[in-house]
């Protein structure tokens, strides 16, 4: 039996009156206007790490119920996934094209008009981040052949465009997933089968089409072409919007205390500036207030490919078979006699060449307030003992077809007065203007804490990639009592959790800063991207 085919249609808006016509199209035009900014900044600023991931066939790395790169735990805003409607809303339901496909128990070709989003694509409008299907009326689940199938090749997804000079061409997915609320791992790069289904958190359909070769071309029209081999449900009805970009931060590059600093020469003569070091001194470690297990200062390590910052720098690294790398802490009420509510901590970041992180999740420099009671080790703090908000590093992402392979996912691991579970939340930044961190480059690395107001949750902890904004939490309820405060800021390096180091492993710190107000990169290495070597 031939297939049958389901004609797809633009959706048609109606207004109560010419009044509310203007001003709803008004209003709608400057959401859609400042949300197409939004995307073309996050593609100016991000690349493809804003992308969501198909993944592969071990289903741990790619678009999930909760995220849109499982591998970089980047998640979605919303619990199954993020679109934009033909408004600018998101999560609206003005879809670009929609169609309506009845149970019919039988083969269906079902076609989308997403000529208005094609164009949009190659006018760099927005970015190309793929089509959400998503049902917006009806019952049931609805089975379409993924890009995988291969023994039903034409009845896999396709996009059929006609150029203004009257030329057809048909192009296959690069990526296509579906998200299932009933499981947490992605299906997609594994699935012959994507499955759009009704319900507020039903079943969506992610799919990519790369437009690299239609660059300078203009399209008459554009049909996105599906196959329906199973359905159930007496009806369903299946908008086509753009998918959003998950949980992506805004990039904000900001002037700090070192812009009048070459290189941070003198920085420690400011006068917010309560310590500096660049590992110079012949006792550079003893101006910390301890030095624990494997730190050293290095000139040169060629075996793990070290290119220096700016002269010497501080060598920490895990050892294979152990958790506990090595660091340096400073103390404020032993440095200063007294200790603060808020500050800025920044410093240089590289990894060496054996840096590989494939077993665990661990612990990075940041700050602490655990005055040995609390905040860390699974010791739940309760707001009268202890805090903590140390550096975060998850495992490296493995598979290549993931657009941040070989990237070191970074963030923020705290321990806080109300936090639900015994050990302490994993906040992940954003990838930044240039990615997590690889190896054998500099990163800067800035941080803030600012206590909250003891019971009152508007505690804040922010982040800065190579002076780009990549994390901001300000509901945070560190502690209930004046009496905790920022007591120190560590430098260090721990693996697990639990595991253990698989092989020895290294990284390098460099032009350490503690500051009262924002420091931002060294003056002549704004990007770091000069570092690399």
């Amino acid at each position: 039996m031939a297939p049958s085919i389901i004609m797809h249609f633009k959706k048609k808006r109606r207004y109560r009156s010419t009044i509310l016509y203007g001003v709803e199209m008004r209003l709608n035009s400057i959401i859609l206007v400042t949300f197409l900014s939004f995307f073309y900044f996050c593609k100016l600023a991000f690349g493809n790490y804003c992308l969501w991931v198909e993944g592969g066939a071990a289903q741990k790395d790619g678009a999930s119920r909760d995220y849109y790169n499982q591998a970089a735990h980047l998640k979605w805003k919303h619990f199954q996934g993020d679109w934009i409607d033909a408004e600018g809303l998101p999560q609206g339901l003005s879809p670009y094209s929609q169609a309506y496909i009845k149970d019919t128990d039988s083969i269906q070709n079902v076609e989308w008009d997403i000529t208005d989003l094609v164009k949009q694509w190659l006018q760099g409008t927005v970015q190309n981040n793929g089509i959400f299907l998503h049902a917006i009326a009806g019952n049931g689940d609805y089975s379409f052949r993924s890009r995988e199938c291969s023994e039903y090749s034409n009845q896999r997804p396709f996009l059929n465009i006609t150029l203004d000079n009257g030329e057809k061409i048909t192009i296959e997915p690069e990526a296509d997933t579906y998200l299932d609320k009933s499981t947490y791992k992605s299906v997609g790069g594994r699935s012959k089968t994507l499955v759009v289904g009704s319900g507020p958190d039903g079943k969506n359909i992610l799919i990519r089409f790369p437009l690299n070769g239609l660059s300078g071309q203009t399209i008459k029209s554009a049909y996105l072409k599906m196959t329906s081999f199973a359905q159930s449900g007496s009806h369903i009805l299946v908008g086509a919007f753009l998918c959003g970009p998950g949980e992506t931060k805004l990039k904000k590059e900001q002037n700090g205390i070192a812009k009048n600093y070459v290189n941070d020469k003198g920085i420690e003569s400011h006068k917010d500036v309560i310590f500096f070091s660049d590992f110079e001194k012949k006792k550079a470690i003893e101006e910390w207030s301890t030095a624990e297990h494997f730190v050293r200062i290095v000139e040169s390590d060629t075996t793990r490919k070290f290119v220096p910052f700016s002269g010497k720098a501080l060598s920490i690294w895990l050892e294979k078979g152990k958790n506990l790398g090595g660091g340096l802490r400073f103390k404020f009420m032993e440095k200063m006699g007294s200790e603060p509510g808020k500050v800025f901590f920044r410093y240089y970041l590289r990894l060496g060449d054996d840096w590989n992180q494939t077993v665990s999740v661990g612990k990075l420099s940041g700050f602490l307030g655990t005055y040995n009671r609390a905040g860390w080790g699974g010791r739940k703090p309760n707001g009268y003992d202890g805090w903590s908000a140390r550096g975060l590093f998850l495992p490296t992402v493995q598979e290549k077809s993931n657009p941040l392979f070989g990237m070191t996912p970074i963030g923020s691991y705290c321990y806080y007065a109300d936090q639900p579970e015994q050990y302490g939340g994993d906040w992940v930044w954003s990838p930044g203007e240039s990615g997590f961190p690889v190896t054998n480059r500099w990163y800067c690395i800035e941080q803030y804490v600012q206590l909250n107001s003891p019971g009152i949750k508007n505690g804040i902890l922010k982040a800065w990639v190579d002076g780009y904004q990549v994390f901001e939490k300000n509901d945070i309820l560190f502690r209930k009592t004046f009496d905790l405060r920022i007591e120190e800021v560590v430098l260090s390096l721990y693996h697990g959790g639990k595991a253990v180091s698989p092989y020895d492993q290294h990284m390098y710190i460099d032009n350490v800063v503690i500051a009262r107000k924002y420091i931002g990169p060294a003056n002549g290495s704004s990007s770091g991207a000069d570092k690399v070597k």
